[in-house]
């Protein structure tokens, strides 16, 4: 991840936050949109995700990746899991004859970045899926011109913290100071902590190359099942298994 994670924020004031933090996908993210998305797997394809991060094994390219049974890559400027290579920002396409899915959960302040440069380095086959802000991915907008897909769940994501931020907090307890406290009735997250809902809403949208343009996207939005939210954290058990055993 870049520093300050994938610029979202959550209730600590930025003299507390810890430099290099991130915030992980819920794993139903993930499992929502497998469930509904008309994106097809290629026999040859490479999952690349390049802000995997890693922590307790989950990431997103992992996920798909044992899902699928395909071959996978993970990267990130600051590797917090096994598997997870040290990588440079913006990350080069992996060298790989077939097509690639650049799959990840990127910074949000680079959403625009992201897009440009995947596409200015994309061959043919190759597709990005990530979990970005719905508001700056209208289509309204021209960087997100070329979506096909956009799955919008009608259920606010919520981050989870990672363990870094968790041991600060509780340091800050310890100390006597007032942590962030999460939001009521809010569940924690993949590592344990919960987290305050961002308010924002989040989809994942996904392009393929060559570019189809505004007027060939689809749109989804439904109800997370409590299918979503069983299957997410198989695939998250799923994820922490393969990196333990």
């Amino acid at each position: 991840m870049m520093p300050y994670g994938n610029g979202m924020r959550h209730s600590a004031p930025d003299e507390l936050r810890s430099t290099g933090d991130c915030y992980l996908t819920e794993g139903w993210v993930v499992a929502h949109w497998l469930r509904q998305t008309i994106y097809r797997p290629p026999p040859d394809l490479l999952i690349w995700d390049p802000a995997a991060c890693g922590v307790n094994g989950w990431a997103i390219g992992r996920a798909l990746g044992l899902h699928w049974g395909r071959p996978y890559l993970l990267g990130d400027i600051r590797p917090m899991g096994p598997g997870v290579a040290q990588s440079t920002y913006p990350a080069p396409r992996p060298e790989h004859r077939g097509p690639v899915l650049t799959a990840t959960n990127p910074p949000f302040k680079n959403l625009s970045q992201w897009i440009d440069n995947w596409r200015a380095t994309a061959q043919h086959g190759d597709a990005l899926l990530f979990v970005g802000d719905s508001g700056a991915l209208t289509t309204a907008e021209p960087r997100s011109y070329g979506i096909v897909e956009r799955v919008q769940p009608c259920k606010r994501c919520a981050f989870g913290l990672t363990t870094e931020d968790a041991d600060r907090f509780r340091a800050l307890v310890e100390a006597g100071e007032k942590a962030p406290a999460p939001a009521a009735k809010h569940r924690t997250g993949p590592t344990g902590e919960g987290m305050a809902s961002t308010g924002k809403p989040h989809c994942i949208a996904l392009w393929v190359a060559p570019a189809v343009w505004a007027s060939g996207h689809r749109e989804v939005c439904e109800e997370v099942t409590p299918g979503d939210l069983r299957s997410g954290l198989d695939l998250m058990a799923w994820c922490r298994e393969s990196v333990e055993g």
